[in-house]
């Protein structure tokens, strides 16, 4: 089966444990994965909230230069996704997950883009030069900085991501947005009210702006760790319309999830989950692959 998935943090792990990415005891391997084809993996680069300024930028380029060599096929921008595919290697996608690396320097939009990242998130759960994380007790948005780099952002080619955000943030965003934004790992507050999930509200508005949503894996913000649990955030957003917006970005190597899950080998088991239950095959394909293809194949 083809999977096409918006979020993991293996590169962080890859980086500061020094395993391989061929095989390892974490969530993803090209081992496991090898069960997907093709299969599409944004990898993206966790910058820990101890770290900013300087110390950020060069800790992001560490963690970003390491995906070289690791048996995937990285897409470059200015290269057509469709010939990535076509490699016969598993396709890599190299996000940032905090703009704390920019710093206060937002020309380092430009050089990340040169570099082969696709989207960033604007904040982790705290507070940086750009905005307020989900969990930061400031409840002010996006600062002037973190306009000026939605803007360069958007200029550059690379995909807003609002995950993580605060919802003063999110809307800044929404209302400023040129072009489509994604929340590349959060589920429906609907169903599991954690200030890491999109509000309805919000995401009619991702909806709206042509963007996706992927589902994340974490038990924590699907309220139990089952598939029927996943099943649930999946059918609140297609009842509010996301047939071509909800995606998966499970979160792996970024959050605890059952042993017996076996890291990414799960996602074949949520399919065939939610196969036997008769949903739509179109709506499976494009859940598991589709949606993630259709938007990224127009950027």
């Amino acid at each position: 089966m083809p999977l096409f998935d918006l979020h993991c943090d293996t590169l962080y792990e890859v980086y500061t444990k020094k395993y391989p990415l061929s095989e390892n005891d974490g969530h993803i391997d090209l081992l496991r994965a090898a069960r997907y084809t093709p299969y599409v993996q944004t990898f993206a680069v966790w910058i820990p909230e101890d770290l900013r300024g300087d110390a950020a930028w060069d800790f992001c380029c560490r963690v970003l230069a390491c995906a070289e060599g690791k048996g995937l096929h990285l897409w470059r921008k200015g290269e057509c996704l469709d010939s990535c595919l076509h490699s016969h290697k598993p396709v890599g996608i190299l996000a940032v997950e905090g703009g704390a690396a920019l710093g206060e320097d937002v020309t380092r939009i430009d050089t990340l883009a040169a570099g082969g990242v696709r989207y960033i998130t604007l904040t982790w759960n705290g507070e940086n030069a750009l905005g307020n994380g989900c969990l930061s007790p400031c409840r002010d948005g996006l600062t002037p900085f973190g306009k000026d780099a939605v803007r360069r952002m958007e200029r550059a080619g690379v995909t807003v991501d609002v995950s993580h955000l605060n919802e003063a943030g999110f809307w800044d965003v929404a209302h400023m947005a040129e072009k489509p934004f994604i929340a590349s790992h959060s589920n429906a507050a609907a169903v599991c009210p954690h200030p890491r999930n999109l509000t309805d509200r919000q995401f009619r508005a991702i909806v709206e702006h042509g963007g996706l949503v992927g589902i994340n894996l974490c038990a924590d913000f699907l309220g139990e760790a089952t598939f029927e649990a996943v099943e649930r955030h999946l059918y609140h957003f297609w009842e509010c319309g996301g047939e071509h917006t909800v995606a998966f970005g499970a979160d792996l190597d970024g959050a605890a999830m059952p042993a017996a899950w076996d890291g990414v080998a799960v996602m074949e088991r949520i399919f065939e989950f939610l196969y036997r239950k008769n949903y739509d095959s179109d709506l499976l394909s494009r859940l598991f692959f589709g949606n993630c293809y259709n938007f990224f194949r127009r950027l």
